[in-house]
């Protein structure tokens, strides 16, 4: 087990202090049916590198500044054009199924305050998610360790698992650090709650990330019949959502 202390401040959101209430009111689920969104197939979240580094992966020492800049804006052009398509493909997806985003803050801690405000009904509890999600995290380290691996950005090849999961855990455990596939998965078995994303991909339109079962864990929680509802913009932003009365 990593050295990664519980007591550590997790922190809230920017202009806010890390004195969320640790058990907000959870509200009535929302009036999203679950057979009114057609699931697609099962499939786990890819985690994708959300820099720009690519752009340099066909550099050659050889070319000149001129070249090398005039080669890295076109594919930063391509990347944005991409980037467009794939949300122009959400915005159609959320207005197909009658549905409407609930706008959260883009500060790096969007995946906790969609969460929050599918919870809570208001995003400033995402310190609260934050830390249950950690705090999940550390309950059931075998299993999340091997979520992580040693493929974290902020690691090297000499890393252990280990210490591997004590930096992504320390790395999570910033205001503003992104959530991803395992923050969704333990989020998923804090709260008993299956989440579904509506995504930007041009396959899997709908993702499932669902509560593993009661016994899977030393402390999981039971399962619920509530559903929390987000869009994904891939490696970009997620949102609440919730139905288009104008849509209906």
């Amino acid at each position: 087990m990593s050295n990664f202390q519980p007591s550590t401040p997790f922190g809230g959101g920017v202009g806010e202090t890390a004195s969320s209430p640790s058990s907000p009111q959870i509200q009535p689920q929302n009036s999203i049916l679950e057979q009114s969104l057609p699931l697609a197939r099962q499939t786990q979240i890819p985690h994708q590198p959300r820099t720009l580094d690519s752009i340099f992966r066909d550099y050659n020492p050889d070319l000149t500044d001129a070249e090398v800049y005039e080669r890295s804006l076109l594919e930063f052009e391509a990347r944005e054009f991409r980037r467009g398509e794939a949300h122009d493909r959400l915005l159609a997806r959320i207005v197909h199924y009658g549905l409407r985003e609930r706008d959260v803050q883009g500060d790096g801690n969007c995946q906790f305050r969609a969460i929050a405000d599918q919870l809570y009904g208001n995003e400033k509890h995402h310190g609260a998610i934050r830390n249950k999600v950690l705090e999940r995290l550390q309950t059931d380290a075998d299993f999340y360790r091997d979520y992580v691996g040693t493929s974290s950005s902020s690691t090297s090849k000499d890393v252990s698992p280990d210490e591997s999961f004590n930096l992504y855990l320390v790395k999570m455990a910033e205001d503003g650090s992104w959530g991803d596939h395992v923050t969704l998965q333990a989020a998923a078995d804090a709260f008993g709650c299956e989440i579904k994303l509506i995504t930007s991909y041009e396959t899997d339109a709908i993702i499932s990330v669902k509560p593993r079962p009661n016994d899977a864990g030393s402390r999981s929680r039971s399962r619920s019949s509530r559903i929390l509802w987000l869009t994904f913009w891939a490696e970009v932003h997620y949102n609440s959502v919730e139905e288009d009365p104008e849509l209906h």
